[in-house]
């Protein structure tokens, strides 16, 4: 009981994160957090290359029982057309999360 009164609002998790970047274009984000028995663990990679950006994110979770990753990637166009944006995404391993997106872009000035 005296060990509740002590830790019952106090918050123990720890969280590392490491960015770096290269002048290429590449990004690269890690970050750790432990929370009680369970480890999150994610990675961000971002690559631009003219007008095309590629965002690739997984995360995982573990604890003693199982382990859990997902995979998600986003790949932007811009300008695909001189008024037309593409974004497409997926998540493994859910097939079903499978997006593509067309953005039309126009002036209202006139």
């Amino acid at each position: 009981m005296g060990k509740d009164l002590l830790y019952k609002d106090y918050q123990t998790d720890q969280k590392f994160t490491l960015t770096t970047s290269s002048p290429t274009g590449v990004a690269v984000t890690s970050a750790r957090t432990k929370k009680g028995d369970l480890f999150l663990v994610d990675v961000n990679t971002q690559l631009k290359f003219r007008n095309v950006t590629i965002d690739i994110k997984v995360d995982t979770s573990s604890n003693v029982i199982h382990y859990v990753y997902q995979l998600f990637t986003t790949i932007i166009v811009d300008e695909l057309a001189p008024v037309l944006n593409a974004i497409f995404g997926f998540r493994v391993p859910d097939q079903m999360s499978d997006k593509i997106e067309l953005q039309y872009l126009h002036s209202m000035l006139g």
